[in-house]
């Protein structure tokens, strides 16, 4: 936790301007570029589930067990994310882009149920009390500045994220684990206008990723195919 306390020592004694819209810088070429990030969710036990209602968040875990109203107790989590970002000029046009992420999960579980059987009380314990900490899934992205003129800058290229993050077991949609386990592959376009008027920026942004397939396990301790959005 010591790098967590000296990025909030520097946040509070070097005071930096922030933005409505996230800039892009042009890197010309080998020129690199490092910025960090420091995330912090606090603890929180309440969740939209599959309903799209807000509910205590072993509800989204539990929403297609019919057993779940029987389940008493809570499940809260948190979690800190220190993101350390770095860009590359390749060339006057290209650049290559990473992002590191270290995180630390914690999640806290007193939920219990009486006359659970075996079987739901594997579930239940797959939701049991429990830190990760550890390096995240690395993404990266490879750009290009498509035109830059006096009122635009476009910028466009592919994105990646390879699951470099191993900490704990992954289960189910929601897991608590560091990483999600699988890779995904997407491109994107930046579309930023300046309209030539003091303080008016406008910028448009497309992106589309496909998760690739992979293996997780299910809240049952079933191992099997994982895509996202599915248990």
């Amino acid at each position: 936790m010591k790098y967590y306390l000296f990025i909030l020592v520097a946040v509070f004694l070097i005071p930096t301007p922030t933005h409505a819209i996230e800039f892009e810088n042009r890197l010309p070429e080998s020129v690199w570029e490092v910025e960090m990030r420091l995330q912090h969710t606090p603890v929180y036990d309440r969740a939209f589930n599959g309903y799209g209602e807000e509910a205590p968040l072993q509800q989204l875990m539990l929403w297609d067990r019919e057993w779940r109203d029987s389940v008493v107790g809570k499940l809260q989590r948190e979690e800190q994310r220190l993101e350390i970002r770095m860009a590359y000029g390749l060339t006057e046009k290209w650049m290559l882009e990473a992002t590191i992420p270290l995180l630390q999960k914690k999640q806290t579980s007193t939920l219990n149920f009486v006359s659970a059987t075996s079987s739901q009380q594997k579930v239940l314990d797959s939701l049991a009390t429990e830190t990760q900490s550890g390096p995240g899934d690395i993404s990266l992205q490879i750009a290009k500045d498509l035109s830059a003129t006096t009122t635009w800058y476009n910028r466009g290229g592919f994105s990646f994220r390879l699951p470099t993050g191993t900490s704990g077991t992954p289960r189910g949609i929601a897991a608590n684990a560091i990483g999600e386990g699988h890779s995904s592959v997407g491109a994107f376009f930046h579309f930023n206008w300046f309209p030539l008027t003091h303080g008016i920026r406008n910028g448009i942004r497309l992106a589309a990723s496909n998760e690739l397939v992979g293996e997780r396990e299910t809240l049952d301790g079933e191992k099997g195919y994982y895509s996202a959005g599915h248990r």
